[in-house]
């Protein structure tokens, strides 16, 4: 019987949404949910029909900000979607927040983001560049991520004049130390911060609540705040061994 349903449900979204695409969801949406009442029942055909709708909407609002073959949350905020560049397979669950900021405080910038192919995302990641940042293919993050290649402000050692606290941070000119980079196939986990300046490298797993300040080697595990290396993975033994602490 769960089999049946999630047939004729799988069935029914593919119909939906392309009747959707060819703009005749008005008179085919009627036909499929009588089908899904027929075949699944009321409240199981209600909660197809949501689905298939909400998938439906993702795919044009995605579209609208000139992603192929995306599905990007309605509440999603784009901000100089001209100056980001999103690959095949887009998909988050929840919102997400991406800003190439072109201007700020007077101080023009020519920012890119770059996001590989079939990316996935919990939701609610927000991207913030004034240089670049890039994202490889087939990665995989988590929710509540934060990512910038900038900072309000200056506060580091032996870099000219020092942003002052008597002034408000709002005010402050947006500095950058370098770019982002994560490669290919990287998966980073819940309450994630990457700042400036870091290059990730391809296969590499970021831990849960890891801020990462510095460069993580490619097929690496890291974890902390600051982050540090925890595991490395052999391509000779197959296997995965823990990093020994100082």
């Amino acid at each position: 019987m769960f089999r049946t349903r999630r047939n004729a449900s799988a069935s029914a979204i593919r119909r939906l949404i392309t009747a959707g695409d060819q703009g005749e969801g008005k008179t085919v949406f009627a036909r499929v949910l009588k089908v899904l009442r027929d075949e699944t029942g009321a409240h199981a055909a209600r909660t197809v029909v949501v689905l298939a709708v909400r998938s439906l909407f993702r795919r044009l609002n995605a579209t609208t900000v000139g992603w192929r073959d995306g599905r990007l949350p309605i509440r999603s905020r784009i901000v100089g979607s001209k100056h980001i560049c999103v690959g095949n397979g887009f998909r988050a669950q929840e919102p997400v927040i991406f800003v190439a900021v072109t201007e700020y405080a007077g101080v023009r910038y020519d920012p890119m983001i770059v996001i590989g192919r079939n990316f996935r995302s919990s939701g609610r990641v927000h991207m913030s560049a004034i240089d670049r940042i890039t994202i490889g293919d087939d990665c995989l993050l988590g929710s509540n991520i934060f990512i910038a290649d900038h900072s309000h402000g200056n506060y580091r050692d032996g870099s000219g004049s020092h942003s002052s606290p008597l002034s408000t941070p709002v005010g402050r000119e947006l500095i950058s130390r370098g770019t982002v980079a994560i490669g290919d196939r990287c998966w980073l986990g819940d309450n994630v911060v990457i700042l400036q300046g870091v290059s990730i490298g391809p296969g590499s797993v970021v831990g849960a609540n890891t801020v990462v300040t510095r460069d993580v080697p490619a097929d690496s595990m890291v974890a902390g705040a600051p982050a540090r290396v925890i595991r490395v993975f052999s391509a000779a033994t197959g296997k995965w061994s823990t990093v020994r602490g100082d």
